[in-house]
């Protein structure tokens, strides 16, 4: 349930999607990116990470007492640092976007998801994964219903997408501080020794979060500067249609960091490399299944979710979808090197792949717009998966997967094939068609060759359940 609970999060975008784009102009919607985009630079800032940076001591302590203590002890700090970080954050954007009042919007988004944050922290720490994805999906689905009303009822502008968020964080919010007031007594104490362990462990981890946002969302920015705020619109759409990708790493956050990191710590190092050797091979049939249908399908997605106005969203789409597989992809070693305990690998890869996306992203934005955007996430995040994926084969000492294998290489044909047919073929029926027919090939080369079985991760799911 838990696991369907992730895919229908995923998907609530794309369930409103046709509504946004048919009443809210490019523009709304491209304010609201760059509203979040920034908000979500700012919050882990505005924090000093501690919440992140305590999940490793509060999940180790099962004292109620200790737990209120340092529970507490977070609440107190955030109500002293919030107060003054968010008037520094305030005062930055105010005097560096002087032209409108999005800075005021930014503040309070902030200020709500860190509310909500700090509220889900002890859930996130003790591990009650259904409790969150219920708080997650009820949030995401209460949301969609609100914004709704918001279009059908009250305005028709960004504001319809912005105040669902503000109002629900902060309702949820509120009900979790009473829910866990029934287990853990909250008043003001500041264990100063406590707070400082936290920060030591916070702040390093901050340049990890910072290179996932440039991964992720520098290029908006150019986009803006260059092309104006209708282009981030445009680009946020396609963002939203190539994103279903991303319910896979959904999917491996629900299973696959927990599991690597038993086996790797227990040393069940054969069992580890079966189920390693089952997932690559599993997510890669998967994410190349899913580009190819974003290859052969990606117009009518835009007619379906989107409408006209957005049809040059077709190219970035794909090579969005493109990027998100390599995300997804990364996820995998990112979850192998975080059971080994080699976190800064982890941090170096992503500072490596935030600095090279900054670097690509002026020059392609400034001269291929939404295109370029697309572009460079796909360089970064292809550069971060390569680069973790050489670090974990060199970590564990042994060869944990080959590169050129059958399955691979079937993989391959079938989407340069795809690529090739659909670089010749412009009428969109015979494009389905095709489409249609590649995905039936593979599947059956898959079925016959059998390349990787299915019974591994079933076996996981049925195990996290």
């Amino acid at each position: 349930m838990g696991l369907v609970a992730q895919a229908l999060i995923k998907f609530k975008a794309v369930f409103i999607l046709p509504i946004i784009v048919h009443y809210l102009t490019k523009e709304d919607i491209g304010i609201f990116r760059i509203i979040t985009t920034s908000a979500g630079f700012i919050i882990p800032l505005v924090t000093l990470n501690i919440f992140d940076g305590s999940g490793i001591f509060l999940s180790s302590d099962f004292n109620k007492e200790s737990l209120a203590k340092k529970y507490s002890s977070l609440i107190s700090s955030l109500l002293i640092i919030l107060p003054i970080t968010l008037f520094l954050a305030g005062t930055f954007l105010f005097l560096f976007n002087t032209t409108h009042p999005y800075w005021v919007l930014i503040i309070i988004f902030v200020f709500s998801s860190v509310i909500f944050k700090a509220f889900l922290t002890p859930y996130q720490a003790y591990q009650k994964s259904k409790k969150i994805v219920l708080i997650n999906f009820i949030n995401q689905y209460a949301n969609a219903g609100l914004t709704l009303i918001m279009i059908f009822l009250i305005v028709k502008n960004y504001y319809s997408l912005f105040i669902p968020v503000i109002v629900l964080q902060l309702m949820i919010a509120i009900y979790l501080y009473f829910d866990i007031k029934k287990e853990i007594p909250i008043k003001y104490y500041i264990d100063k020794g406590f707070i400082k362990k936290v920060i030591k462990v916070s702040l390093p981890l901050l340049p990890v979060y910072i290179g996932e946002w440039l991964l992720a969302s520098l290029s908006i920015y150019f986009l803006a500067y260059y092309y104006g705020i209708e282009e981030v619109g445009l680009y946020s759409v396609a963002f939203s249609i190539a994103s279903l990708i991303l319910i896979l790493r959904a999917t491996l956050q629900y299973f696959w960091f927990s599991t690597a990191t038993n086996l790797l710590q227990n040393n069940q190092m054969d069992n580890f490399v079966k189920i390693y050797k089952n997932v690559i091979k599993v997510y890669l049939t998967v994410i190349v299944v899913g580009v190819i249908f974003y290859l052969f399908f990606n117009h009518l997605l835009i007619n379906i979710l989107a409408n006209k106005n957005y049809i040059a969203a077709q190219t970035p789409i794909i090579v969005l979808a493109l990027a998100f597989g390599f995300f997804v992809f990364s996820s995998i070693f990112n979850g192998v090197l975080y059971g080994l305990g080699e976190t800064k690998i982890i941090f170096y890869g992503y500072l490596f792949s935030g600095v090279l996306t900054v670097l690509t992203s002026w020059f392609l934005v400034k001269n291929f717009s939404v295109l370029g955007a697309a572009l460079s996430s796909l360089i970064g995040y292809l550069m971060l998966c390569f680069f973790l994926f050489f670090m974990v084969n060199k970590k564990i000492r042994f060869s944990t997967y080959s590169i050129f294998n059958k399955h691979n290489i079937i993989m391959s044909i079938y989407f340069l094939l795809s690529v090739f047919i659909t670089f010749y073929i412009t009428n969109e029926i015979l494009k389905y068609l095709f489409g249609f027919l590649i995905i039936a090939a593979l599947s059956a080369t898959l079925l016959i060759t059998k390349t990787f079985n299915f019974s591994l991760i079933t076996d996981i799911f049925r195990k996290e359940k």
